[in-house]
């Protein structure tokens, strides 16, 4: 599966990493790449992640972090969609 990344989720982890990077980059760095690795698993095991209440939608937690990606799978295609703090509101 192919992943692709909506501008929504490219700034949406582009603001998590930079929220860390202010207190400490080393740890935003370690973030990104747990995020990072849970989406690659999607190009091998696309239905991993639960359907939330969005027809379609699924979403996967980060190991070891409370980040949640939300995604779509569709012609071949991961799509991410979103991706923020568990504590967070939609």
């Amino acid at each position: 599966m192919k992943v692709v990344y909506t501008p929504r989720a490219f700034k949406d982890l582009e603001d998590i990493r930079a929220y860390i990077a202010k207190d400490n980059p080393k740890a935003a760095w370690v973030v990104a790449s747990f995020i990072r690795r849970s989406i690659r698993n999607l190009e091998i095991l696309p239905h991993q992640g639960r359907m939330t209440d969005t027809p379609s939608v699924r979403r996967i937690v980060v190991m070891n972090y409370p980040y949640v990606v939300y995604y779509i799978v569709h012609n071949k295609r991961v799509a991410i969609l979103h991706a923020r703090h568990s504590a967070r509101e939609q």
